[in-house]
């Protein structure tokens, strides 16, 4: 039998006060991750909510932590869906490449290239788990 997963991390709040707050990422999370769990989805959700040394604060590690947990847990008829609901940014890499990032809690604005969760990063993870059908948002 196969298994629907929704990963989802929502971020308003961010440490560097360069980079602005936002106001409706977390219940976006919120309220998509009921709506999901209602239709039976297993559902992991990090937002900003939750305390700093919480495991599913939206911090960088946490969720690329997560992530892979849930790529590494999916089988093959499973349906994995991924949503960011957070800011994004296209920053040069040190080849001088061109490069979509998300931006997490912890991202400091002047370290976006070093710091920011790469789009990339996230495809990489999703493609290689088992799943033959994913969703990215």
């Amino acid at each position: 039998m196969s298994t629907r997963w929704a990963f989802l991390v929502g971020v308003n709040r961010y440490v560097d006060p360069g980079i602005s707050d936002l106001k409706f990422c977390v219940n976006d999370v919120l309220v998509l991750g009921q709506t999901l769990e209602s239709l039976g989805y297993e559902v992991v959700t990090l937002h900003d909510q939750q305390d700093w040394h919480h495991p599913r604060f939206p911090n960088r590690n946490n969720v690329e932590a997560r992530l892979k947990q849930i790529c590494d847990a999916v089988q093959a008829d499973d349906l994995l869906w991924v949503h960011f609901a957070c800011h994004g940014i296209v920053v040069k890499t040190a080849a001088n490449h061109k490069e979509p990032v998300l931006i997490t809690a912890d991202t400091q604005r002047n370290l976006l290239a070093q710091q920011a969760l790469p789009v990339a990063k996230v495809e990489q993870y999703m493609k290689g788990s088992k799943a033959r059908r994913f969703l990215f948002l």
